[in-house]
């Protein structure tokens, strides 16, 4: 499955990072996994030699009921081209450790840490040239810290914080020349304080105040920094 993780900029632009996870058919050493989907509810069996052995079902809250044993190992995904998709281990019926998904000319897309089946860590997500496309921070299944996002040629696109899976403190979007294109100020996932916006050469284009996710002033510069 992938997800969005979405927010919104100083000007009410619609921004988020993509979160993906492993929910499609699988192969885990001889054991096979596959997913099938009844409106909110998601259902996952495992095969083994074409028997049966294990079952999760996940309704719509994400609540999951589980029968059978889920064997403990690496899980193997492959396309209907027969090409390596993913790599994930499990370890008492959960993903535990380093997660791999891969393009289809084999580069890594992305690489995510589990622990006790909850994202931890560090996710990396990558260009199909190989380049990093963004670095996310996850502590016990949410996000926390800092995450940054890439431009191909490896100049930094955006800086964000979060705390307890919202946006908390700085935030800061760059113009691929280097130049800082917005900042402002997140407080429990609203907007809080003086946000900036900037032309490309640099000269400021708005500078609005927020509180509490609302705004309450604004102003808006020509490209030579005059209102």
């Amino acid at each position: 499955m992938t997800g969005k993780n979405l927010f919104r900029d100083c000007r009410g632009i619609i921004i988020y990072f993509l979160i993906a996870s492993i929910n499609t058919p699988t192969v885990f050493s001889e054991v096979i996994r596959k997913t099938t989907r009844n409106g909110s509810i998601k259902e996952i069996f495992y095969y083994s030699g074409g028997r049966e052995i294990a079952k999760e079902i996940i309704d719509g809250k994400g609540n999951i009921r589980t029968s059978g044993v889920i064997p403990d190992g690496i899980v193997r995904q492959y396309a209907d081209n027969g090409q390596l998709f993913s790599e994930a281990n499990y370890k008492n019926g959960s993903q535990e450790g380093i997660i791999r998904l891969y393009y289809e000319t084999g580069t890594v897309m992305q690489e995510a840490n589990y622990k006790n089946g909850k994202l931890d860590g560090k996710t990396r997500d990558y260009y199909e040239s190989g380049k990093l496309k963004d670095e996310i921070n996850y502590r016990n299944g949410k996000l926390e810290g800092t995450s940054k996002m890439y431009y191909e040629s490896g100049k930094l696109f955006h800086k964000v914080n979060y705390k307890n899976n919202e946006l908390n403190g700085a935030y800061k979007t760059y113009y691929e020349n280097g130049k800082l294109k917005e900042k402002s100020e997140y407080k429990k996932g609203r907007l809080d304080g003086v946000c900036k916006e900037y032309y490309e050469t640099g000269e400021i284009m708005y500078k609005d105040t927020y509180k509490n996710g609302e705004r309450i002033k604004s102003k808006k510069y020509n490209s030579r920094g005059k209102k």
